[in-house]
């Protein structure tokens, strides 16, 4: 497990890399933080997946400043800062809607949505 922190325009973004394999991304809702997947991580590094959890802008370690920016951008710098070209996007809620609206907009980078 390694805890990094990501850089982005105007702010930075706590994450959390466990694990080897294919890549997950667990995107949190909009009344949460990464740790709303604390139970479902072991599962996924159990069965052989590089699990990705991050806190969204203004949510649990992360942080921002008062700009413009775009959550689908901060996945995106996410996915860039880790090394993963392509992940499963697993979102719920707010999370979920994240998901949707990358595998829409950035198809190259999506392999998978569960919502």
């Amino acid at each position: 497990m390694s805890t990094v922190s990501i850089d982005v325009s105007g702010g930075r973004l706590k994450a959390i890399d466990h694990g080897d394999g294919p890549p997950i991304v667990l995107l949190h809702a909009g009344v949460a933080d990464l740790r709303a997947w604390d139970d479902m991580v072991p599962f996924l590094v159990e069965a052989g997946y590089r699990t990705v959890r991050y806190d969204a802008r203004a949510f649990g370690g992360s942080t921002t400043e008062d700009v413009d920016f775009s959550p689908r951008a901060d996945l995106i710098a996410v996915l860039d800062a880790l090394g993963i070209g392509r992940a499963a996007l697993v979102g719920n809620s707010l999370g979920g809607m994240l998901a949707l609206d990358t595998a829409i907009e950035s198809p190259e980078r999506v392999v998978a949505v569960v919502g």
